[in-house]
């Protein structure tokens, strides 16, 4: 099996017989009945209706708030910046307290729970654009055991995928780009970036299919019958590729006949890597790190077990880490069954957007295009 990029996106070649795994690009989801809001705001608002139990309501986004921005400085305040709102807004509903944390100015308190209190939304957004190293706040609404009406807290480095449902709470990403998780499971199920706590999406039909779609970062999925699930589709194969990564190509596939670890095999630039139980692998370059080891599922993701690994110990698996300069922007993990997989991707947003059946993370799970 051998990973070829043709026209700007990813293909499997045919030496892998799978059954009916013809390409299919109208993937139907399954989830009808969510209760997702439009995420995207305009940074206009503000904030009234937020502070008065409207959290999450839609908004227009055709109003320009995008005015320079100086806070002035007291004693306790951290360093300033001239900074500019976004026109658009990752409004996600999550709290994530749990990031990094940056004191805005005259905030009470310190560290973690440092907080401007009864602010608007918009002057919560302004405070921690006006902050040096500030890139998210987590705004909260009638706070539980606080005489407060609303909380503003000034946070960096999100990890979507760690934060907790929100009731009555917003994170909004105002710079930079956050981690998330998209994790494929079971025939296969997949909880896409915007679908931290989901519902997931489920895909029946064999077939490959975009995971992430991007100028930059492609990832696919094979989905094919396997012995145990004979008439819907479950992963069966991993493929990376994309400039982000040198145009170079990870796959991972199962070729069988043998059932698990025996039947998959990893190619890298079409040349077949982590051959031996365990074994690690450094691209000349250092861009890839992999290994093939015992590994437990639930590290990588709380659903990493699901139909494969029962409930507690290590098991085989494969995990490729992705990094440059700027540290490790992407991570693979491949839990193998007798004849299929579970996978977790995780990665930061991309900049110049994505799309696929990951979503393109915006926290938004209504306006993902699946393929």
């Amino acid at each position: 099996m051998v990973l070829q990029a043709r026209q700007g996106r990813l293909s499997f070649d045919n030496n892998v017989d799978l059954q009916a795994c013809a390409c299919s690009t109208n993937a139907k989801t399954n989830d009808a009945g969510t209760d997702a809001s439009d995420c995207t705001h305009d940074a206009s608002d503000d904030g009234t209706k937020d502070a008065t139990n409207n959290v999450g309501t839609k908004k227009p986004t055709n109003t320009d708030a995008n005015e320079p921005l100086k806070l002035a400085t007291t004693s306790a305040a951290k360093p300033t910046t001239t900074a500019a709102l976004p026109h658009q807004i990752m409004q996600c509903s999550l709290d994530c307290a749990s990031a990094s944390a940056v004191e805005l100015p005259d905030s009470v308190g310190t560290g973690s729970g440092a907080s401007l209190n009864d602010v608007s939304l918009q002057s919560c957004r302004k405070a921690c654009v006006g902050t040096n190293g500030c890139e998210a706040i987590v705004y909260r609404h009638s706070p539980i055991g606080t005489p407060f009406k609303t909380m503003c807290f000034g946070r960096k480095n999100i990890h979507t995928n760690v934060c907790q449902p929100a009731q009555g709470h917003i994170t909004e990403v105002l710079r930079g780009l956050p981690m998330g998780k998209c994790a494929l499971f079971g025939d296969p199920h997949v909880i896409s970036f915007d679908r931290v706590y989901g519902p997931p999406i489920t895909v029946l039909t064999p077939g490959e299919y975009h995971l992430i779609k991007s100028e930059q970062l492609q990832v696919q999925a094979r989905f094919g019958y396997t012995r145990r699930h004979k008439t819907a589709a479950s992963t069966v194969g991993i493929a990376v590729g994309g400039s982000r990564i040198k145009w170079h190509t990870l796959a991972v596939v199962y070729v069988g006949p043998a059932k698990g670890i025996e039947g998959f095999k990893v190619f890298w630039d079409g040349k077949e890597i982590l051959q031996k139980y365990p074994s690690t692998f450094v691209s000349p370059d250092t861009i890839l790190s992999a290994k093939f080891d015992a590994l437990d599922p639930q590290k990588y993701h709380r659903e990493g077990r699901h139909t494969i690994a029962g409930t507690h110990g290590v098991l085989p698996s494969f995990l490729f880490e992705f990094g440059d300069a700027t540290g490790s922007f992407l991570a693979v993990y491949v839990l193998m069954g007798p004849d299929n997989v579970n996978a977790v991707v995780r990665t930061r947003k991309i900049e110049d957007g994505q799309d696929g059946l990951c979503g393109n993370f915006n926290c938004n799970q209504e306006d993902d295009s699946l393929e």
